[in-house]
């Protein structure tokens, strides 16, 4: 076919390499490919650059394509913050982050079209691997290199775990670290849970969670632990109610359920706050939450519609500070209606996977209260991963029994 690269090889048999294949094996990949010193072009963009190729080449060739509501909405939210962000104060780089993060989604989902189930786990699966690979090779030279200070700055707080997050060379620092970490456990637990019982989702379940400990990002932390009690009472809720509709009464695990997980939910909700309200590092977030109200009281009516960009200067102005907060982040960066459109895309994704996303979601919320990153292209792969097999594939088994 049109469509199909020939590699000659020795062998004197041709390997026939799909584009699409190819396309999707190097931007899920390496979506996650940062490198801090490499900046401004960091590599990753090399393979997205490739991959976008590939699919408008595949694009050309088939002269067809079939856009899914989520798919429009990425681009939309792609091109939208593109001409937002150009019109205002910003910073190109991060321009560039978010929008072709975004991006990521409907690149993934329609290169993955035309790929099979096995394919599409295999590439995953390499994904996995690699970035265990990556973050650990990371995780090790961060911690066996601590920095006492960088950019001229002294890191106040060295005889604690700070001198450990900042001498990174994927990322700024380790709360980025922790962001993308969580995606890898609770993508391998979705994995797990729904795509294939294989015993290596649990070892990466448990190397990535071990992996976001030592990010040294409570943030991460806590998403980690909640986010995890949330799914392991969901899954005990469904088996249980399911044998109290049936038989009609209560099993023993489930009473001690009922009355320890929410009494200890509860008390960790408390310790964890108890212990951050003694936090320097928290009470910014704090008062980032109270600079929401600094935003739309000092903005013009266009800046809150739009946004004041990605510029740290900007930001400075309002906060005096980076707005890690994922409201105050997307509100500054997009504005109410940039925030709004991609917030709608985020929930028309959940609902498209019949609502199992939530497991990517809900972390990064839990994290994005301390620290956000728009830019994250890993976060929108995920996205397009679970999309794949909760939507997509289903589809394709549809069609193909209606022929």
């Amino acid at each position: 076919m049109i469509n199909n690269l020939i590699v000659k090889t020795k062998i004197k048999f041709p390997i026939r390499i799909n584009l699409e294949y190819l396309g999707a094996f190097l931007l899920i990949v390496f979506c996650n490919f940062w490198v801090y010193k490499a900046r401004p072009f960091i590599p990753l963009y090399y393979f997205y650059l490739v991959s976008l190729f590939l699919l408008f080449l595949s694009i050309f060739i088939k002269q067809k394509i079939n856009l899914s509501k989520c798919e429009v909405l990425s681009i939309v939210c792609s091109l939208y913050t593109f001409l937002t962000l150009l019109i205002t104060n910003t910073e190109w780089q991060y321009t560039v982050h978010m929008a072709t993060a975004i991006s990521c989604f409907v690149i993934t989902t329609l290169l993955c079209k035309f790929l099979k189930k096995k394919q599409v786990l295999s590439i995953t699966n390499f994904m996995l691997l690699l970035n265990f690979l990556y973050i650990a090779t990371e995780t090790y030279w961060r911690i066996t290199h601590p920095m006492l200070g960088r950019d001229k700055d002294i890191i106040s707080e060295n005889t604690t775990f700070y001198i450990f997050k900042t001498n990174s060379f994927i990322i700024s620092d380790s709360n980025s670290i922790g962001l993308m970490t969580i995606i890898f456990v609770f993508l391998s637990i979705y994995l797990y849970n729904y795509v294939n019982k294989s015993k290596i989702y649990i070892f990466y379940i448990i190397a990535f969670t071990i992996l976001t400990i030592l990010s040294f990002s409570r943030a991460a932390w806590i998403a980690v632990f909640f986010t995890g009690l949330i799914i392991f009472s969901i899954d005990f809720l469904k088996k249980h109610l399911f044998i109290y509709l049936k038989q009609n009464k209560i099993t023993l695990k489930f009473l001690i359920f009922i009355l320890i997980v929410p009494a200890f939910a509860i008390f960790s909700l408390i310790t964890i706050f108890c212990l951050l309200f003694h936090d320097s590092s928290f009470l910014t977030k704090i008062d980032l939450a109270r600079n929401i109200f600094d935003f739309f009281s000092s903005s013009s009516i266009y800046q809150i519609i739009f946004g004041i960009g990605s510029s740290l200067d900007a930001s400075d102005k309002i906060y005096q500070r980076y707005p890690h907060n994922i409201i105050l982040t997307y509100l500054t960066w997009v504005g109410l209606l940039g925030t709004s459109v991609v917030y709608y895309f985020w929930w028309s994704i959940y609902k498209t996977t019949n609502k199992r996303s939530w497991q990517i979601f809900i972390p990064q919320i839990f994290a994005g209260i301390s620290y956000t990153m728009p830019g994250l292209h890993l976060f929108y792969v995920s996205l397009a991963i679970i999309t794949y097999f909760e939507y997509i594939l289903p589809k394709q088994k549809k069609e193909i029994k209606c022929r």
